[in-house]
């Protein structure tokens, strides 16, 4: 069944894992980050937080990133707008995420807290195209 309708995590909740189904969800980066920046604080929390304590429900968050500046460890692989590259080893994820502008400052927590991947586009900024 698709769904292009906004949803929530009690809708998730109840006809998703209450009837012992599967999903994707694709949602914006925002709606499924594991730790909320400083200034999400006044959000009651993401679909990711509302349903970590849910046995049944597990995640695979994927982050695309891409632009100018970023660290050795993503920037290592060959990633463009055209291609992009699906990023998972250790050296990225072990990044302390200030290095990719998702904490205020150092050592507040890692990538792999964050995400389980990155698709990675190059050191342009991902170009949004329109679809026909």
């Amino acid at each position: 069944q698709t769904c292009a309708l906004p949803i929530s995590a009690d809708q998730i909740r109840r006809e998703v894992l209450d009837k012992n189904r599967k999903a994707l969800v694709v949602f914006g980066g925002l709606h499924l980050l594991r730790k909320r920046p400083e200034f999400l604080t006044k959000m009651s929390g993401t679909i990711v937080t509302l349903l970590q304590d849910d046995p049944r429900a597990r995640w695979f968050v994927v982050q695309p990133l891409g632009g100018p500046d970023l660290p050795w460890p993503v920037t290592v692989h060959l990633g463009t707008s055209e291609k992009p590259v699906w990023v998972a080893d250790r050296t990225a994820l072990d990044m302390d995420a200030a290095a990719v502008g998702w904490a205020d400052h150092a050592n507040q927590f890692k990538v792999r807290e964050q995400v389980d991947a990155l698709l990675y586009f190059g050191k342009a900024p991902p170009v949004l195209r329109k679809l026909r």
